[in-house]
């Protein structure tokens, strides 16, 4: 199981549901999108990690977000987490759960940290590069930062692939320095 910890587990059991009522990618697309809710409110994410708001008043607040109020399992599962009192880690537990459904189906989430805006077909390129190095399909959110002078960073769990010219730089200052 991809994960450690409550939120794994959650996710775990949420997607093994979704895939036996054949319902995965829709739960997939409910998680992403309550995920980002959450993620782009940060006042949502202090209500629902708050000890001093009742469970009652944080599932109501849920409910009436209305994401993925169209699938029984995905309610049945945010009800689940509200009553056990655990919707303060319900971000970890989205977040596992894309990044599960990801891997069930062979794909991985990562990174693309550039200096410049990428178009369509350096971005197709980047991805077609970390689909050969992964051997998995590659889902990627994209970046810039100024700071990277020129280049790309890829970053996928645990990985990196760093082609950016400030990292070049810094290696040929530590060969010369040495």
């Amino acid at each position: 199981m991809a994960g450690e910890g409550a939120p794994a587990v959650y996710a775990n059991a949420l997607l093994t549901l979704a895939v036996e009522k054949g319902q995965d990618n829709i739960v997939f697309e409910a998680a992403i999108a309550l995920g980002e809710l959450i993620e782009t409110n940060p006042e949502l994410g202090r209500v629902l990690k708050s000890p001093i708001i009742s469970i009652a008043k944080k599932q109501e607040i849920m409910t009436k977000l209305g994401i993925g109020s169209d699938i029984p399992l995905f309610v049945d599962f945010i009800a689940l987490v509200c009553n056990r009192n655990r919707v303060g880690i319900l971000p970890a537990i989205l977040e596992q759960v894309a990044l599960q459904f990801l891997a069930n189906n062979g794909m991985v989430k990562g990174a693309v940290l550039s200096a410049t805006a990428l178009d369509e077909a350096e971005k197709n390129l980047i991805s077609q590069l970390a689909e050969k190095a992964l051997g998995k399909k590659a889902i990627l959110e994209y970046k810039t930062d100024a700071s990277l002078i020129g280049g790309f960073i890829i970053k996928v769990g645990d990985r990196q692939i760093d082609q950016s010219v400030s990292s070049q730089l810094a290696s040929l200052r530590a060969q010369f320095s040495n």
